[in-house]
């Protein structure tokens, strides 16, 4: 069965308002599903009715995909291109890259 949802987002502006499609069968434990960049939740479709024989599935239509409406104006809803290229954000994302690095020569 589909349904949606609306719920508050912070934006620098103030609040604003995203409204959300999904469909949700089963019972048991929730399994959300979120479909690719591009898609929509119908891309759950060929395992969804097996997931729900154990689990309470939801699959989501995600801003501006499917039966979800785009996301008002001043609601972002992409990533960055690129890293930051100074500051905090900068650092994290430095550490991050080192940190993966040497995780994967370690191995």
């Amino acid at each position: 069965m589909s349904a949606t949802v609306s719920f508050p987002v912070p934006t620098p502006q103030g609040p604003k308002t995203v409204t959300v499609s999904y469909a949700r069968v089963g019972r048991g434990e929730p399994l959300l599903l979120l479909h690719g960049i591009g898609h929509h939740r119908q891309a759950w479709d060929p395992v969804v009715d097996v997931l729900a024989t154990e689990r309470d599935v939801i699959a989501v239509d995600l801003p501006g995909f499917g039966a979800s409406p785009r996301s008002r104006r001043g609601c972002r809803t992409t990533c960055p291109r690129r890293p930051p290229c100074s500051g905090p954000s900068a650092r994290r994302w430095n550490s991050t890259v080192r940190m993966w690095r040497a995780t994967r020569s370690a191995a």
